[in-house]
């Protein structure tokens, strides 16, 4: 394997000049783009490399990223051959979890999260500083 790997260093071949430039990263960016705007129809998953399992791991990547930032999307994949199609529905029924503060007169919206436990640490950072004048709720 070294020898191999002296072959390809001494004439050129073994360095990789497009690695860790964002390629990856600019394309599941433009991949999402256009998902959010053809939703509910399916488009082509292609990553630079034109691999089956390149375009399989840009998909993993766009479905993680679709979780951690628009969980009130759901994202279908499916493989046909050597080809891998992505489409998304979007959700926006979910729930939305608001915390209030306690006004005068009535309550307050101070911050909304689609997420439980986002709203519930943020009400408890608030109430250490504030007092109990907080409340959650569910809309």
């Amino acid at each position: 394997m070294d020898s191999i790997r002296e072959y390809a260093e001494a004439h050129g071949l073994w360095q990789d000049k497009y690695r860790c430039t964002g390629r990856t990263t600019r394309r599941c960016d433009d991949l999402m783009q256009k998902l959010f705007q053809n939703v509910g129809e399916e488009i082509q998953i292609c990553d630079h490399y034109r691999t089956r399992s390149a375009d399989e791991m840009l998909a993993h990547k766009i479905i993680r990223r679709l979780e951690l930032e628009h969980p009130h999307v759901k994202p279908n994949v499916r493989i046909s051959g050597r080809r891998v199609f992505m489409s998304i529905t979007d959700d926006k029924r979910q729930a939305m979890y608001i915390v209030q503060r306690q006004d005068l007169f009535n309550f307050r919206d101070v911050f909304a999260s689609s997420h439980p436990q986002v709203a519930f640490e943020y009400m408890e950072g608030l109430e250490k500083c504030h007092g109990r004048v907080f409340r959650i709720i569910k809309q």
